[in-house]
This record gives structure tokens, sequence and C-alpha cells, in this order.
């Protein structure tokens, strides 16, 4: 349980050691719970990101098309 607890494989409290302390264990995200409003606006944000991500995919590949043939 110890070395699974090293490993970060679980939270202190699971782990039944009592010398860790708050300090020594590495935090890598805070939870925060959102509404639903806040996630859907995420959400298209998200898909905002992926259409212009898309679109400037796709610009790339027509430039490198017309460098390649021209």
């Amino acid at each position: 349980m110890e070395e699974l607890f090293k490993n970060g494989c679980f939270l202190p409290d699971w782990s039944g050691l009592d010398e860790v302390e708050p300090a020594a264990v590495k935090s890598t995200e805070i939870y925060v719970r959102k509404t639903l409003p806040e996630l859907l606006t995420e959400l298209e944000q998200i898909e905002a990101r992926i259409e212009d991500i898309k679109a400037r995919e796709w610009r790339l590949a027509w430039l490198m098309e017309q460098h390649n043939n021209g």
C-alpha cells in the first residue's frame, strides 16, 4: 500500500500512513464543482477552438499542396 501511495496511486488518507504530511503530497489539480451553464460555456469554447484548429490545419495543408505543386 505504501508503494502505491508513493507512486501517486492513492490519496494520503487511503494509504494508512500517519507519517505523511499534507505538504508532502503533490496536488496536481483542484477540483471545483461547476454549474451546468458553466460547463456548457466551456464546451462551446472547446468546440470553437477545435474548429479554429481544423481551419488552420486545412489552410496549412492547402499551402503545402500549393508549395509542392508550384
